[in-house]
């Protein structure tokens, strides 16, 4: 028996591309050029390993962007021997994005930093309660938002050029995890 999930038997991938209107050729990256002495980044890995010795508690979202960000950050931090655990969020319970509940059992078991990967941009009552508890939060998004969050360092498409504007968290991710080596 023959398995395909079109009644048309094109492939797959061939599928994907025709339904996004991709040309196979569109995605070759091979000239792909990542600059990794951005100044935002090298901003942000200072900030970063400046914490070096606190606890941190990477605070990611349910979808695939937001995990595949979360175990990016995760595994850095791990190759750093930075001390870090993660938390993501029941969407059915909790919802998107950092609570204040999160917050508050953050403080409550001693984490000194946040890190929020494919959320946080738009959290301004949480980065408060942060703040008041002396939690520094560092943000990896690609969400909009209309004024910049306070925090400590942030990594959001729209502070680059024109080449990283279509990036997501994960990537954002990953460009920070190579910019190590």
């Amino acid at each position: 028996m023959k398995y395909c999930f079109n009644v048309d038997d094109k492939p797959i991938i061939d599928r994907i591309l025709e339904i996004n209107n991709v040309d196979i050729k569109d995605l070759d990256v091979s000239n792909f050029v990542v600059d990794y002495n951005l100044d935002i980044i090298n901003n942000f890995k200072e900030k970063l390993l400046s914490n070096k010795d606190k606890r941190f508690l990477i605070v990611g979202d349910y979808d695939c962007d937001g995990i595949c960000a979360t175990t990016i950050i995760s595994k850095l931090l791990s190759d750093l021997n930075i001390k870090a655990n993660f938390y993501i969020p029941s969407r059915c319970k909790e919802g998107y994005g950092i609570n204040n509940d999160i917050v508050n059992k953050a403080k409550d078991n001693g984490f000194e930093v946040i890190i929020c990967v494919d959320n946080g941009v738009i959290a301004t009552e949480q980065l408060a309660l942060c703040k008041q508890y002396g939690i520094k939060v560092f943000i990896i998004d690609h969400h909009e938002y209309t004024n910049r969050p306070d925090c400590e360092a942030l990594l959001h498409p729209n502070l680059f050029n024109d080449l990283y504007k279509d990036m997501c968290a994960g990537g954002l991710s990953a460009l920070l995890a190579n910019s190590f080596k």
